[in-house]
């Protein structure tokens, strides 16, 4: 099941540039060597689309190596009608920052960026487990709080910013999110 995963939502990030997506964010585990070997692959494997469209300048928004998403980057990035990519690991520490730069860019043009967000392992780190959890541990006439874990929480903040917006999840087990 694991065989093919990167390379069907690299081909889905080139078609979804073909269609117009400006905004794609990738979701790539909660480790650092996951995210840095994300990054190289999908640089290596969308690196050829630049090459037969010139005039097509692919944005990263992060880069290769240990380092996440760096907050310091100016937000007029954003405003090019390049595509832009970023490949962020699901910790709430980074999604935070990552949320945080988006609410420094003018809504007008949040809004005419349609984005996607690929899920790499949406079975991990992604799935409010606080509902449950509190299920779980709760008399079942007694009333729980419905909030999300912090990572949901903020993953669904960061795809409330854009009105035109697609979510993909991809996993190797479809069946750990039952």
């Amino acid at each position: 099941v694991q065989s093919g995963k990167t390379a069907n939502y690299t081909g889905l990030i080139a078609k979804a540039i073909d269609c117009g997506y400006k905004n794609i964010i990738i979701l790539s585990g909660i480790h650092n060597n996951l995210r840095d070997q994300t990054q190289k692959r999908i640089e290596t494997d969308l690196g050829g689309y630049s090459v037969d469209f010139p005039d097509l300048n692919i944005q990263y928004l992060t880069s290769k190596g240990d380092d996440d998403f760096d907050d310091n980057l100016n937000p007029s990035l954003f405003y090019s009608s390049n595509p832009k990519i970023s490949i962020i690991k699901k910790q709430f520490i980074v999604l935070e920052k990552l949320l945080t730069w988006f609410l420094h860019i003018d809504e007008k043009i949040l809004r005419n960026h349609s984005t996607i967000i690929i899920d790499d392992e949406a079975d991990n780190a992604t799935i409010d487990v606080s509902v449950d959890e509190l299920r779980n541990n709760t008399l079942e006439d007694e009333p729980f709080d419905d909030d999300p874990s912090k990572t949901n929480k903020l993953i669904k903040g960061i795809r409330n910013l854009f009105p035109k917006i697609c979510y993909i999840g991809y996993t190797a087990t479809p069946f750990a999110n039952v």
